[in-house]
């Protein structure tokens, strides 16, 4: 009975291929660097992404934000905090794997700004409308 018992708790501590965390998961994309850079009446949300990783959007309030779900995509960037300054009415950008293969960037504005959410080669862009005279230094994580 002993020996059974043994076997039994010895089994529950091998790893097998579960014990991988999430980040060092492979998907098809990969999000490599994150900026917001000041830009004509905008601030602009560049998301650096290899490959063609799904891109869905949605708003929430209280407080006022900004989600951008990557799907088919993996976080290949070193975490840096965004250093919350308010950046255009931007006033905190974090980021995260959400879950095996999506990479979530979450936008926290000072107030209700429109926004609107285009793809280029090898990026993404939320580009946020703020007043004309508005002027910031840029900010950046990742390669």
């Amino acid at each position: 009975m002993k020996a059974v018992l043994a076997i039994i708790v010895a089994s529950a501590f091998v790893p097998g291929p579960s014990a991988q965390p999430v980040e060092a998961r492979t998907a098809e994309g990969s999000v490599r660097s994150l900026s917001v850079v000041p830009s004509s009446g905008k601030a602009e949300i560049v998301i650096g992404v290899a490959g063609e990783p799904d891109v869905k959007d949605f708003t929430l309030t209280s407080p006022d934000r900004i989600v951008i779900d990557l799907s088919g995509a993996s976080l290949d960037l070193r975490a840096r905090a965004y250093d919350r300054i308010l950046r255009g009415g931007i006033s905190d950008v974090r980021y995260s794997q959400f879950r095996k293969g999506t990479v979530r960037v979450v936008i926290y504005l000072d107030a209700t700004h429109a926004y609107q959410l285009t793809r280029a080669d090898g990026e993404v862009r939320v580009s946020v409308t703020v007043p004309m005279n508005a002027q910031f230094a840029s900010w950046h994580a990742g390669a």
